[in-house]
């Protein structure tokens, strides 16, 4: 082994990476949103979920446009481009939601542009979900008029036709996706530059499938992978001290930004909380940034309080 290293000098080694417990704190309301760097071993950003209420793919040659999942948001196509004239949620399809794999295409709003890239300028009536405080948020409207390479053009407003508004959302180089937020009618950033992190500890809509087949959405608190920069295994057959920089590289990995998701605890309803699955341990692989082994240890903090996840993260 050390004479196949030796003689492929081409190839640079795993950098040296940071390792030991660390804690992300989304807080007892999971109103906080963290992005963590591998290669650091440091929390780069975290940011209020409900700053925003939709998000842009930030690559010149993209559409796709998300909800903030965040919150529990949910889009139907109304089956109309008059803007005006979409007033409430009776008719068009069913209610959609982003899926958390982070497929593009899985997402609520992906018919606003065709196959062929032209724009549909449908309408699509919004379901705002509920902020951290539990409180539930009003229904909007939102219809996406043109794109180019610099940016969106949408109209947007109240379902009840209160009032409506015009947006430009630009582009920004550097980033995976930009904000807007409807209130304040302003782009924001929420994310950090897309070279910077690889894990998302959030808030976030999944989905499971009833024994008739039916999806069922619901919350879910956990880790979203950015599945560009790092993808993903789960190991429940070996121990942490026997997981290697060998037995991990070999490993079969995806790039599922839900890989790690939220199944490393459960609930314990006769303990009335969350505790530990305290087998499963995910390697992840960032490229020539490092090569990882992560558990996860307890989900409250010192008080007792829940949202707190505790995690320990070793290089390989």
């Amino acid at each position: 082994m050390l004479l196949l290293w030796a003689c492929e000098k081409e190839e640079k080694p795993f950098p040296p990476a940071p390792g030991g417990l660390l804690t992300a704190g989304m807080g007892s309301d999971y109103r906080t949103t963290l992005y963590f760097d591998l290669s650091s071993g440091e929390f780069v950003q975290s940011s209020d979920r409900d700053l925003y209420s939709l998000s842009f793919s930030s690559d010149e040659n993209d559409t796709a446009v998300f909800l903030n999942s965040f919150n529990f948001m949910f889009a139907k196509a109304s089956g109309d481009t008059n803007f005006s004239a979409v007033s409430d949620t009776v008719g068009g399809v069913q209610w959609t939601y982003d899926y958390p794999d982070g497929d593009s295409k899985k997402t609520a709003l992906r018919k606003m542009v065709n196959k062929d890239g032209e724009v549909s300028k449908e309408v699509f009536v919004l379901d705002m979900g509920y902020d951290a405080d539990l409180n539930r948020l009003p229904f909007w409207k939102v219809q996406l008029h043109s794109y180019n390479a610099d940016g969106y053009r949408i109209r947007y407003g109240p379902l009840d036709g209160s009032t409506s508004s015009w947006a430009y959302v630009e582009r920004k180089d550097g980033y995976r996706r930009v904000m807007f937020d409807f209130l304040s009618a302003q782009q924001l950033q929420f994310e950090p530059l897309r070279q910077s992190w690889h894990l998302c500890f959030t808030q976030y809509s999944d989905y499971d499938l009833t024994t008739e087949g039916d999806t069922v959405p619901y919350l879910v608190r956990g880790v979203l992978l950015d599945g560009e920069r790092v993808s993903a295994a789960m190991v429940e057959n070996l121990s942490w001290d026997e997981i290697n920089f060998e037995t991990a590289v070999s490993m079969a990995k995806v790039r599922d930004a839900n890989k790690i998701g939220y199944d490393w605890k459960r609930y314990d309803f006769d303990a009335l909380g969350y505790v530990i699955e305290p087998d499963r341990i995910y390697i992840l692989d960032a490229g020539l940034e490092g090569l990882f082994k992560l558990r996860f240890l307890d989900y409250y903090n010192d008080e007792g309080e829940r949202g707190y996840a505790r995690f320990e993260l070793e290089g390989l």
